[in-house]
């Protein structure tokens, strides 16, 4: 469950995702929240009060993978998602429905990858990628 708040902290809104989040990232202007779970990210209307479903869900990852980095791009139009797979994903935020637009594997297995990290550039934008032993994403901007 993610709570979310404007100003000062007041609840405005509570997103039930149906199961443990574990990466969230929020749009600005503050209107979309994106949740990351199990194999999936929903994204969240809050500029609608009192909404209880998500405007779309993104499956990302193998369904027993759980989603461990969300990260919306300065322009607010690329959203790029990591977890416990060996696969980075990137989605198009700017068409009606949310589509992907790439899925970049890595080349090794997760145990290979003890403090690995990746740069990828990607419309102008660098990000970085770490990868732990277990195969977790953490992705910086």
């Amino acid at each position: 469950m993610v709570q979310v708040y404007q100003g000062m902290p007041r609840q405005i809104n509570t997103l039930s995702h149906g199961e443990v989040v574990c990466a969230v990232t929020i749009s600005n202007p503050t209107k979309y929240v994106y949740t990351g779970g199990k194999g999936c990210v929903k994204v969240w209307d809050i500029s609608q009060p009192g909404s209880k479903s998500p405007v779309s869900q993104l499956d990302c990852l193998q369904r027993d993978n759980y989603i461990r980095s969300v990260k919306l791009l300065p322009d607010g139009r690329t959203l790029i998602v990591g977890g416990e797979a060996s696969n980075l994903s990137i989605w198009d935020l700017a068409s009606p429905t949310p589509r992907l637009k790439q899925n970049l594997l890595l080349v090794h297995p997760p145990a290979m990858l003890w403090q690995s990290v990746l740069i990828v550039r990607y419309a102008s934008v660098v990000v970085q990628m770490e990868i732990s032993l277990y195969g977790t994403c953490i992705i910086k901007h």
